[in-house]
């Protein structure tokens, strides 16, 4: 009987210290774990482990560059001229596009003869970490909407047109050819600062657009509304800002902090353009103002912001040439501007109200609404 109480009594001591060594064993674990919880050189997430050897880089949301320039967003703009890059993304694009079959690129929809055609195509392809856009065309892009191809080719055709004015052609660029452009962060000038936010402009022309596809000198009904081609409230450009170039430009948290705003589009907001339009119908020239969150400076913002004549010259970006931007070739022609590599500089860029542009001297002009070769050059408010 005594045998069987001290065998009894064994088990049990036995059965207590295993628990206790157990018990020892997950209090060291779970110190060790708090210890780790509250270590930031150790951090520990079962949801989402992260190797401490190779953090998660954190998004570019934007950057200051000094107190007047800063980068925000992406475009395409430089060309990549690497023959070996250029060959590896050929072949991720695949076959090329036609009219009957796009064949997975982008068509641009761009006008010939007053009409959409099929002509010109994008595609945007990652590659090496880098984004690109791929951009083919079978005809060069008709200087205005209601321009055809032939007409353009045969300008093209004339030295004496082309010593001064430029095309696609001009920049190298020839029909039925892949060229690529890098995505590469936009570089802006800081124009005002107003309760943290900052009113920014591309330093760059960096695309090229018609401010309306119309010729008409009526109201006619368009993008929603009805009313002139000059009304900005229902113009191509400003649709083509607030879509296609904020849809491609900025990430999900970029666009977080571009404020909308109220877009002044009153006769007052031309400037001291105004007074060419003191005899005309206020009807034609204006609207209601808009709530925007990308647009385009008014002349009276250009001269508030870049008073000097010098300082609203603009050069365009390789990809805003591929597209057809206008330049005119002033070396000998007007001294003192910014010229680029090529001593190139954008003849004008576009502005909101009803179709004015700066000229390449830096003065206002008011050009057709219909012509595709002016640069853009965006403008926004952003918190910082």
């Amino acid at each position: 009987m005594k045998k069987v109480i001290l065998a009894t009594m064994l088990v049990f001591i036995l059965i207590i210290s295993s628990v206790t060594l157990f018990a020892c064993d997950d209090l060291e674990q779970a110190l060790n774990n708090l210890e780790n919880d509250n270590n930031p050189a150790n951090p520990v997430d079962p949801v989402n482990p992260v190797d401490p050897a190779n953090p998660v880089e954190e998004e570019f949301i934007y950057e200051k560059d000094g107190e007047s320039t800063i980068y925000f967003g992406s475009y395409p703009q430089s060309q990549e001229k690497d023959t070996t890059i250029c060959a590896a993304l050929n072949q991720k694009a695949g076959a090329l596009p036609t009219a009957e079959n796009k064949n997975g690129w982008t068509d641009y929809e761009y006008y010939c003869g007053g009409v959409v055609t099929s002509y010109m195509w994008y595609q945007d392809i990652e590659y090496n970490g880098a984004k690109y856009r791929g951009v083919y065309f079978t005809e060069y892009r008709p200087v205005a909407i209601d321009r055809d191809f032939t007409e353009w080719d045969s300008i093209l055709d004339d030295d004496s047109l082309t010593e001064k004015y430029t095309s696609q052609s001009y920049f190298g660029f020839e029909k039925a050819n892949v060229y690529w452009f890098k995505f590469e962060k936009i570089k802006w000038s800081i124009l005002n600062t107003k309760d943290g936010n900052v009113l920014i402009s591309s330093i760059l022309s960096i695309d090229a657009q018609e401010y309306e596809p119309s010729t008409k000198n009526d109201e006619y009904e368009h993008n929603g509304g009805t009313g002139y081609a000059n009304n900005y409230a229902l113009s191509h450009i400003r649709k083509w800002l607030n879509y296609n170039f904020y849809s491609t430009a900025f990430s999900a948290k970029q666009k977080e902090i571009i404020q909308t705003i109220e877009v002044d589009n009153s006769i007052e907001s031309y400037g001291t353009a105004n007074t060419h339009w003191a005899g005309a119908s206020n009807d034609k020239l204006i609207c209601d103002n808009t709530n925007d969150k990308i647009f385009l400076l008014s002349f009276g913002e250009v001269e508030t912001y870049y008073p000097q004549y010098a300082d609203r010259a603009a050069n365009g970006s390789d990809y805003a040439k591929s597209q057809g931007l206008f330049t005119l070739h002033y070396e000998d022609y007007l001294g003192g501007l910014s010229l680029d590599e090529d001593g190139m500089v954008s003849d004008t860029w576009w502005i909101t109200r009803a179709n004015n542009q700066v000229f390449y001297d830096g003065h206002w002009a008011s050009e057709g609404r219909e012509f595709t070769w002016y640069g853009i050059r965006p403008a926004c408010w952003i918190k910082l």
